[in-house]
Protein backbone atom coordinates (compact mmCIF):
# COMPACT_ATOMS: atom_id res chain seq x y z
CA UNK A 1 0.00 0.00 0.00
CA UNK A 2 2.85 2.42 0.84
CA UNK A 3 4.39 1.81 -2.60
CA UNK A 4 1.15 2.70 -4.35
CA UNK A 5 0.75 5.92 -2.34
CA UNK A 6 4.38 6.89 -2.97
CA UNK A 7 4.06 6.10 -6.67
CA UNK A 8 0.89 8.17 -7.00
CA UNK A 9 2.43 11.02 -4.99
CA UNK A 10 5.55 10.99 -7.16
CA UNK A 11 3.44 10.95 -10.33
CA UNK A 12 1.38 13.92 -9.12
CA UNK A 13 4.50 15.89 -8.20
CA UNK A 14 6.13 15.20 -11.56
CA UNK A 15 2.96 16.12 -13.43
CA UNK A 16 2.52 19.31 -11.37
CA UNK A 17 6.12 20.28 -12.06
CA UNK A 18 5.66 19.70 -15.78
CA UNK A 19 2.54 21.84 -15.83
CA UNK A 20 4.21 24.63 -13.88
CA UNK A 21 7.26 24.54 -16.14
CA UNK A 22 5.12 25.18 -19.21
CA UNK A 23 4.29 28.68 -17.94
CA UNK A 24 7.91 29.72 -17.48
CA UNK A 25 9.54 31.72 -20.25
CA UNK A 26 13.10 32.85 -20.78
CA UNK A 27 14.09 36.11 -22.43
CA UNK A 28 17.45 36.17 -24.14
CA UNK A 29 18.39 39.80 -23.55
CA UNK A 30 21.57 39.59 -25.62
CA UNK A 31 19.66 38.21 -28.60
CA UNK A 32 17.19 41.08 -28.41
CA UNK A 33 19.93 43.69 -28.21
CA UNK A 34 21.97 42.06 -30.98
CA UNK A 35 18.96 41.75 -33.25
CA UNK A 36 17.47 45.22 -33.06
CA UNK A 37 19.22 48.45 -33.94
CA UNK A 38 16.99 50.55 -31.66
CA UNK A 39 17.85 48.32 -28.70
CA UNK A 40 21.54 48.66 -29.60
CA UNK A 41 21.18 52.45 -29.67
CA UNK A 42 19.57 52.56 -26.23
CA UNK A 43 22.05 50.10 -24.76
CA UNK A 44 24.91 52.25 -26.04
CA UNK A 45 23.31 55.36 -24.55
CA UNK A 46 22.88 53.66 -21.17
CA UNK A 47 26.42 52.29 -21.28
CA UNK A 48 27.77 55.77 -22.05
CA UNK A 49 25.94 57.27 -19.07
CA UNK A 50 27.06 54.44 -16.79
CA UNK A 51 30.66 54.91 -17.90
CA UNK A 52 30.41 58.66 -17.27
CA UNK A 53 29.18 57.97 -13.73
CA UNK A 54 32.02 55.52 -13.14
CA UNK A 55 34.61 57.98 -14.45
CA UNK A 56 33.16 60.75 -12.30
CA UNK A 57 33.28 58.61 -9.15
CA UNK A 58 36.89 57.63 -9.83
CA UNK A 59 37.94 61.25 -10.38
CA UNK A 60 36.15 62.39 -7.22
CA UNK A 61 37.78 59.63 -5.20
CA UNK A 62 41.17 60.96 -6.28
CA UNK A 63 40.12 64.52 -5.52
CA UNK A 64 38.93 63.60 -2.04
CA UNK A 65 42.08 61.59 -1.36
CA UNK A 66 44.25 64.55 -2.32
CA UNK A 67 42.42 67.01 -0.06
CA UNK A 68 44.80 68.79 2.29
CA UNK A 69 42.45 69.13 5.26
CA UNK A 70 39.61 67.10 6.72
CA UNK A 71 37.17 69.98 6.08
CA UNK A 72 38.26 70.21 2.47
CA UNK A 73 37.75 66.45 2.06
CA UNK A 74 34.27 66.64 3.65
CA UNK A 75 33.29 69.54 1.37
CA UNK A 76 34.53 67.62 -1.66
CA UNK A 77 32.54 64.53 -0.56
CA UNK A 78 29.34 66.54 -0.20
CA UNK A 79 29.79 68.18 -3.58
CA UNK A 80 30.60 64.84 -5.20
CA UNK A 81 27.58 63.14 -3.64
CA UNK A 82 25.29 65.93 -4.78
CA UNK A 83 26.57 65.75 -8.34
CA UNK A 84 26.51 61.94 -8.31
CA UNK A 85 22.88 62.04 -7.20
CA UNK A 86 22.03 64.21 -10.22
CA UNK A 87 23.87 61.87 -12.59
CA UNK A 88 22.16 58.80 -11.16
CA UNK A 89 18.73 60.44 -11.43
CA UNK A 90 19.47 61.32 -15.06
CA UNK A 91 20.39 57.67 -15.69
CA UNK A 92 17.19 56.44 -14.02
CA UNK A 93 15.07 58.91 -15.98
CA UNK A 94 16.54 57.51 -19.19
CA UNK A 95 15.73 53.95 -18.10
CA UNK A 96 12.15 54.93 -17.26
CA UNK A 97 11.82 56.76 -20.57
CA UNK A 98 13.07 53.71 -22.47
CA UNK A 99 10.65 51.48 -20.57
CA UNK A 100 7.71 53.70 -21.49
CA UNK A 101 8.61 53.45 -25.17
CA UNK A 102 8.05 49.70 -25.09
Amino acid sequence: MKKIVLTISAAVLVQTGAIAAQGIGVVDYEKIVDGYSLAQKYKKELDTKAEAIKTYVESQDKSIASAKTHEEAERAKLNALSELDKKQKDYIVLIVLLNTLN
